[in-house]
């Protein structure tokens, strides 16, 4: 596709991953969708830079850990729960949902689970959360899904291409069944060095839920 963007998580002629690719990716993923990647680097440098051998972080490192890799997690986890619905309900249709449908639908799904008062102002916030990170959606959606978890990919080259695997999968998926004129993203792609992930099981709508976006 014209004008993709890849993650830079590999360099040279040998395709050789750079150094610690999870924190990179942790770093993008904190990021919304109007951070400079210039910032992005900034960040992922100076978690490169930090004492991994000490376990506990010093000052600087836990105002890195908590505004750029765990800021903004819930509504990273609105963002890619809303993405998993986009799939699920273009898996149901066999057509290319509206992001409106699936906001409502994760709205449904969350209402139980959030102190939110009312499904409307719930709705208000996934939609922020969705607009703020719709480009790295498909790596919020693997981290929704937790295998593995963004826990488990910290440190480990293996359990990184995993999530990469899966997160390609997804954006694949979203490439062919639902991008179209309701839904419309520039996300930050997997390299192609990552041979994706197809077989990704999510649950069918059942009755409720198809009756909550309105297919009958």
């Amino acid at each position: 596709m014209n004008n993709d963007r890849y993650l830079p998580l590999f360099f040279g002629a040998n395709s050789k991953w750079i150094e610690r690719p999870d924190l990179y990716l942790l770093a993008r993923m904190g990021a919304d969708d109007n951070e400079d990647d210039t910032v992005v680097r900034q960040i992922y440098t100076a978690m490169l830079q930090a004492n991994n051998l000490d376990k506990s972080l010093n000052r600087f490192e836990q105002s890195i850990e908590k505004r750029h890799v765990r800021g903004d997690l819930r509504l990273r986890l609105f963002a890619g729960q809303t993405l998993l619905e986009m799939i699920r309900i273009s898996a149901t249709t066999r057509r290319a949902p509206s992001a409106t449908q699936a906001i409502r639908l994760t709205a449904k799904n969350q209402l139980s689970f959030t102190k939110k008062s009312s499904t409307e102002s719930l709705e208000r916030e996934i939609r922020r959360g969705f607009s703020s990170f719709r480009n790295t959606a498909h790596f919020q959606a693997a981290m929704v899904i937790g295998d593995p978890s963004v826990e488990e990919i910290e440190g480990s080259e293996e359990e990184t291409t995993r999530f990469l695997a899966r997160a390609r999968g997804l954006e694949l998926f979203v490439d062919s069944n639902v991008t179209g004129p309701n839904f419309k993203w520039i996300p930050w792609r997997v390299p192609t060095k990552i041979a994706p992930e197809t077989k990704i099981e999510l649950p069918s709508l059942n009755e409720e839920e198809r009756r909550a976006v309105s297919l009958g």
